[in-house]
Order: structure tokens, then C-alpha cells, then sequence
């Protein structure tokens, strides 16, 4: 059985995007995870140049994304007509 990964609080990971598939795109460079008291965020970089060829990462901390439906044991009844 494999041991599911799991991002600790109060630390944050990032990796390379693999869906950036050329520089000229605007996806960022960078994607990952931060837990932040006990809740899970979105991190997204972007590596940067400055004019004197000094590097950094900028970067977006957002909420996962959501489809908008909250999670639920409850079967989505919604469609039923009566």
C-alpha cells in the first residue's frame, strides 16, 4: 500500500507546472500547496528578471479551486423532478 503525501502545517511546497508548456504563456511557473491553520491553499509563482539580472518568484495564494458544489454525504437530489 502506498503512503499518501501529506502538506503539514505551516509549510508549503512548490513544483514546476507541467501544464506550461511554452515561456510566452501566462500559466505560472510554479504551483503548489501551503497549510495554513489547517486550512489548504493554492500557490502559484511566477520567476521573475530584473533589469540588473537579479532573480525572484512573485506569486498568488488563493483557496482551492471549487466547482462551487460544497462537499456532502448528502446524494445531490437536485435534478428530480417531484
Amino acid at each position: 500500500m502506498e503512503k499518501k503525501w501529506v502538506q503539514n502545517e505551516g509549510t508549503f511546497s512548490l513544483r514546476r507546472n507541467p501544464t506550461k508548456k511554452d515561456e510566452e504563456s501566462k500559466l505560472p511557473d510554479f504551483v503548489g500547496l501551503v497549510v495554513i491553520q489547517g486550512v489548504e491553499y493554492e500557490l502559484s509563482g511566477w520567476s521573475k528578471l530584473s533589469s540588473n539580472g537579479g532573480r525572484w518568484i512573485s506569486g498568488t495564494i488563493k483557496p482551492p479551486y471549487s466547482t462551487g458544489k460544497k462537499a456532502t454525504n448528502e446524494p445531490d437530489e437536485s435534478d428530480i423532478p417531484f
